[in-house]
């Protein structure tokens, strides 16, 4: 969450900084738009942007995952458990993990995609959701 919200603000501050040099009237073409106008709808878009960056977050923080030896992947969230597998393409970046996951057969639902940085996982488990999506995410895959 932490990372969402610098983002946001950088971004804000970088807005702003550029838009305080314009003397008062972005140029747009033909068009002249007063710098202040801009800067509002700016900081209610970043605004926006934000709210929704960091509800995805913390949506995160209710749901659990379980990497099963068969290569699937359990989620439980609000009561519910279903199952997902890995579909190929599956990055590990060091940093973070990017997967896509698709419903195990016979569970109703779409694709979801995750990217998780090591502060949605507990410590002691990064290194083995790494090692899992390595050596067991598509070991009986059909589509690896």
């Amino acid at each position: 969450m932490t990372s969402v919200f610098s983002a946001h603000v950088a971004a804000t501050l970088a807005f702003f900084h550029v838009l305080s040099s314009r003397d008062g009237a972005l140029l747009i073409g033909p068009v002249s738009l007063p710098v202040l106008a801009v800067q509002i709808v700016c900081f209610v878009l970043l605004v926006l942007s934000m709210t929704v960056g960091l509800r995805s977050e913390m949506g995160k923080r209710a749901m659990q995952f379980v990497l099963l030896e068969d290569g699937t992947v359990l989620c439980r969230a609000q009561g519910s458990e279903l199952l997902y597998r890995p579909e190929s393409g599956a990055v590990d970046f060091g940093w973070g993990v990017w997967m896509r996951l698709r419903p195990d057969a016979g569970v109703v639902g779409g694709v979801r995609r995750w990217m998780l940085v090591s502060g949605n996982v507990r410590p002691a488990c990064w290194r083995g959701l790494r090692t899992w999506l390595r050596h067991k995410a598509y070991r009986a895959s059909p589509d690896a």
